[in-house]
């Protein structure tokens, strides 16, 4: 089809200069003419043939993909066939934001109520970018209460006690959960910079994962060395300031909005910490409903809302009446009160899991700024 393309320039730069030439109605020009329509009508055979020819493919690795059970292989090809993505359809998503909002700013946004679009935050640190290594040094004492309010909310946690004993028990269990959730293989997991990246624990204290490379096991005293730490926050109750604070990193909408709306903001954090947490959390299996859709393995949105549009296809094919009700709750994951995180998800953990798993949400510190002049937290 290439071929093609340029063939057809050729003609119409030909065809152009003879126009030039005052001979737009010659022979030659004619010619010309005659052989531009023929060479058009080709083209457009043959982009009906290639796009047949994606489909046709398409379809085979949707047919593949399913009958494997990749099912995230199986809804990339159902977009790429239908020509959809992600989001509503007015979104553009060729053009780059004009401005990025400055870390005043996200502070700003952030001390908003939740259904506001903020998380009822509060700026506990502020300064150049270059003097960030001052908040690390304040280790502890940064996850102090900033203010009274907080500091009524972090009350709620429950009184922290436990034997010597208990702590090595539930350190050593939680190295190897933690070592579990490290060799879950997970592709463009970011990380901040402060960070080491997942697959360099993974190698650190798991050894070598893939075939192809060199057999290599884990550092038994590196091991050694994060089973003491993990025994350390046990006993203590508290976990270390780097595990606690994650990097706020604007992703664009493309939404055509300005400020902070146009962004949504994800949290980038230590993977170590990341995979300590979710060793605690795969201690337990929660039952989901038929109902529940979205960040359920084997169970996307899109597949919630294909089932409801087929329903109601077939409700109006049996001469029934289809109304949609929807309800869309305004920044859903901050709109969640602690009090309620604590009450139903966390009933299922032993005392010493409900408290650190409340105690991250009650410490969580965030980064922002960090591309831009300066940095608050």
């Amino acid at each position: 089809m290439s071929n093609l393309l340029v063939r057809r320039w050729e003609l119409r730069a030909e065809l152009a200069e003879l126009v030039a030439d005052g001979q737009a109605n010659s022979a030659a020009a004619d010619s010309l003419k005659r052989r531009l329509r023929a060479l058009v009508k080709r083209l457009s055979q043959e982009r009906t043939r290639s796009w047949q020819q994606r489909q046709h493919s398409l379809a085979l690795t949707l047919a593949e993909a399913s009958a494997a059970g990749n099912w995230r292989q199986a809804w990339i090809a159902a977009r790429q066939l239908s020509q959809a993505s992600w989001g509503p359809r007015g979104r553009v998503y060729h053009h780059v934001s004009a401005e990025a909002p400055s870390a005043q700013e996200w502070g700003e946004a952030l001390k908003r109520q939740g259904p506001d679009g903020g998380c009822s935050a509060e700026v506990i640190w502020e300064s150049e970018l270059e003097d960030i290594g001052e908040f690390f040094r304040l280790n502890q004492t940064a996850l102090l209460a900033p203010n009274p309010r907080i500091k009524q909310l972090q009350n709620g946690l429950e009184k922290y006690t436990i034997t010597e004993e208990q702590a090595a028990d539930l350190g050593s269990q939680d190295l190897e959960h933690l070592t579990a959730a490290l060799a879950k293989r997970s592709n463009g997991f970011a990380t901040p910079p402060w960070a080491l990246p997942k697959d360099v624990w993974r190698l650190l204290l798991n050894g070598t994962w893939a075939p192809e490379l060199p057999k290599l096991e884990g550092s038994m005293s590196l091991r050694r060395m994060m089973q003491q730490l993990l025994i350390l926050i046990r006993r203590t109750g508290q976990v270390p300031l780097l595990w606690a604070i994650s990097l706020g990193f604007p992703v664009p909408k493309h939404n055509l909005k300005t400020g902070t709306k146009a962004y949504r903001l994800l949290h980038l954090i230590d993977p170590i910490s990341k995979s300590w947490v979710s060793g605690i959390w795969r201690q337990k299996q929660f039952s989901l409903s038929s109902t529940a859709f979205g960040y359920v393995p084997h169970r996307t949105r899109e597949e919630a809302s294909i089932i409801a549009r087929v329903l109601s296809y077939r409700l109006c094919q049996s001469k029934h009446s289809v109304v949609w009700l929807m309800f869309d709750v305004s920044n859903a994951f901050p709109s969640m009160s602690w009090s309620w995180l604590d009450r139903s998800p966390l009933v299922k953990f032993s005392e010493s899991d409900r408290y650190f798993l409340s105690q991250r949400r009650r410490q969580a510190n965030c980064g922002m700024g960090w591309f831009s002049e300066c940095d608050c937290v």
